[in-house]
């Protein structure tokens, strides 16, 4: 049988359905409709809030000074409330499966597993933290520092440009930071979530 572009997206549409359907065994349909659920929620917290909020704010400090997937945990369970998961989700289910998406949309999924969305957000102390124990802190650290090597640039890029576009030269913008501000290793992002249309 010659391969297709549009059978290779059948067959991952299929892969995608049989997953969701060997979670059902695995766990139970309860926890494995709550688990797609809070998937996409969180996927669109950090897509639409998180992420535009940390990395908006190298337009402001020369250096990547943020911790952001420790900040990640510490902020989702202030940050991700109950209205924002159920926006999210209202969007999602509307959304109809594209040709050119290898996923099933969120609605077909559900549909499969003859369930309905369940929105159960993450209480404190249930999150990776009670899973990995004392390994948390070191693998958290080191993505972190990972994270800060790869992004250096681009963001030392995106600094230069906000301070050119302000007329004000990037060196001396260092000195007053330096001098004025006090970092923390985490900090709070994107307080409030602006959501267009």
């Amino acid at each position: 049988m010659p391969y297709c572009t549009a059978c290779a997206l059948a067959q991952s549409r299929m892969s995608e359905f049989e997953a969701d359907a060997l979670s059902v065994r695995l766990v139970s349909r309860e926890t494995a409709v709550e688990s797609l659920t809070l998937n996409h929620v969180l996927d669109r917290y950090l897509e639409e809030a998180y992420w535009p909020g940390l990395l908006s704010l190298a337009q402001q400090y020369p250096e990547p000074f943020v911790d952001p997937y420790r900040g990640m945990a510490e902020n989702l369970g202030t940050q991700l409330n109950m209205k924002w998961a159920e926006y999210w989700l209202h969007q999602a289910m509307r959304v109809e499966t594209r040709i050119d998406l290898t996923h099933p949309c969120l609605r077909e999924r559900f549909e499969a597993l003859k369930a309905a969305p369940r929105i159960v957000l993450t209480e404190p102390g249930q999150t990776a933290d009670r899973l990995l124990g004392n390994a948390l802190d070191p693998i958290t650290e080191q993505m972190d520092k990972e994270w800060q090597d790869s992004i250096r640039s681009w963001w030392t890029e995106q600094y230069k440009k906000a301070r050119k576009k302000q007329g004000q030269p990037a060196e001396q913008k260092a000195r007053n930071r330096d001098q004025s501000i006090q970092v923390e290793s985490t900090i709070n992002f994107g307080q409030e979530v602006t959501v267009n249309g």
